[in-house]
């Protein structure tokens, strides 16, 4: 076998996150995306944010699939101000926290052998943090979870997701269990394959629509028209959209890593012009 056709050898370097043959292979039709491919898209889309600027506006946090990881595998006790450097998030500051759910964080579903399961669905969790306190003092948290499979197969490692971020916050939410609301509008996945990347096509949406979401004031959070006018985007994803989309981010990240691969004896750091230029070029195909 030769290096070029070893699945193992990273083709893609950007920022935080790699991508190896295998992980683009996961984006061909009929194949479960994986965890490598989520965290680098949402590493693409946090970087077309911050060279927007919009980052100084709305504070909004993409976290990667590993960071869920460390937040579910902690002990309860763990969790708390005092580990926070772990994660990507200042809790105190962000108004938007996107995260995508495996049914694997659901920390009561174990396999055969009393471990955690190995994890066959996606879909995607939103925490919205209110300045505004409740009634009681404490910070408002709304969660609304996206699952393209109904009845949701992560409704419960998506509550085990949101109480865990309110615990990392330092909320004293007792043994009360996180409110979190399903969102109805998203159509259903048609491709049993294909729950990976609605949390890739809801996460840009995200991106490119907070501003008409929370409006430019994070302390005043707009859940009204503008709400409804997101929630008429997401009953645009529909299963041929997203089959389209898949197609393009697949046949782009092949692109783009044979874009790498001759650009490898130009430049031994892998800094080639064409990578600064790739996330204005990244597809997106929410509505």
């Amino acid at each position: 076998m030769s290096r070029r056709d070893d699945p193992d050898r990273i083709v893609l370097d950007y920022g935080d996150c790699t991508l190896r043959r295998s992980d683009i292979e996961t984006v061909a039709e009929g194949q479960w995306i994986n965890d490598a491919v989520i965290s680098f898209y949402y590493e693409l889309l946090t970087s077309q944010l911050k060279s927007e600027g919009s980052e100084g506006v709305i504070t909004c946090t993409f976290w990667q699939p590993p960071a869920v990881e460390i937040l579910c595998s902690l002990a309860k006790e763990e969790l708390g101000p005092q580990s926070s450097p772990l994660f990507p998030s200042d809790l105190s500051k962000d108004a938007c926290i996107v995260l995508p759910i495996s049914d694997r964080y659901d920390v009561a579903l174990k396999d055969n052998d009393g471990g955690r399961v190995v994890g066959t669905h996606w879909s995607l969790l939103v925490v919205r943090r209110l300045d505004n306190p409740n009634e009681d003092g404490a910070t408002r948290w709304i969660s609304t979870h996206y699952d393209s499979s109904m009845p949701s197969r992560n409704v419960s490692a998506a509550r085990e997701v949101s109480r865990r971020l309110q615990l990392l916050a330092g909320e004293d939410i007792g043994r009360r269990e996180a409110d979190v609301s399903e969102n109805a509008s998203l159509p259903r996945q048609e491709g049993a394959s294909d729950c990976g990347l609605y949390p890739l096509l809801i996460a840009d949406g995200i991106a490119r629509h907070q501003q008409a979401l929370y409006g430019s004031d994070k302390t005043n959070f707009s859940l009204t028209a503008p709400q409804d006018l997101f929630d008429e985007s997401i009953r645009q994803l529909t299963p041929s959209l997203v089959r389209s989309f898949r197609l393009s981010l697949y046949a782009w990240l092949l692109r783009w890593a044979s874009e790498e691969d001759k650009g490898e004896t130009k430049a031994a750091s892998g800094a080639f012009e064409h990578i600064e230029q790739a996330p204005e070029h990244i597809p997106r195909h929410f509505p």
